[in-house]
């Protein structure tokens, strides 16, 4: 994640496991406009395991383009 790039999502808590492991619990949401008058809304909170010395920042934002609720070249 580009280091001036303002998150398109919110980690809300770390939790750190007893192997070394962290347990990320975050939230994003992305609005879509359907007409020129309406828009969708949607939201979506989750929790990813993630590996010891992994960035939970540079993770979360991945999996998140990956899956649609993140566009590259923008956030919402």
């Amino acid at each position: 994640m580009p280091l001036d790039m303002i998150k398109p999502f919110k980690i809300q808590m770390i939790r750190d496991e007893s192997d070394g492991s962290k347990t990320v619990f975050f939230s994003v949401r992305k609005v879509t406009q359907l007409t020129e008058t309406k828009k969708r809304s949607e939201e979506f909170h989750a929790a990813l395991h993630i590996d010891a010395g992994v960035d939970a920042d540079e993770f979360v934002y991945e999996y998140l383009k990956k899956g649609g609720w993140i566009d590259a070249w923008r956030s919402v």
